[in-house]
């Protein structure tokens, strides 16, 4: 999953990324704690589209994830218009 579809199903829901990281002060999260917000965004992101985002975000390969990119990843992606 892109996180242009990411933010086409939050803005459809009105909802927004960053409630659904909200109470974080740390930079990063546990790639558990990354999957338990993702599963609690409120639609299906399959196992494999989870892998992928974590092997993106994760720091340093660690078991952490900078969760602050991401999110800025899904505020700032781009609707492309497909002009036929």
């Amino acid at each position: 999953i892109a996180c242009i579809q990411i933010r086409e199903k939050l803005l459809a829901r009105h909802r927004r990324i960053e409630n659904s990281f909200s109470g974080i002060n740390t930079p990063t999260i546990s790639t558990e704690e990354f999957q338990r917000r993702l599963n609690n965004i409120g639609f299906v992101i399959h196992s494999s589209e989870t892998t992928a985002l974590i092997r993106k975000y994760r720091v340093n390969l660690s078991d952490e994830i900078d969760y602050k990119q991401f999110c800025q990843d899904v505020i700032n992606s781009k609707t492309i218009w497909l002009i036929k």
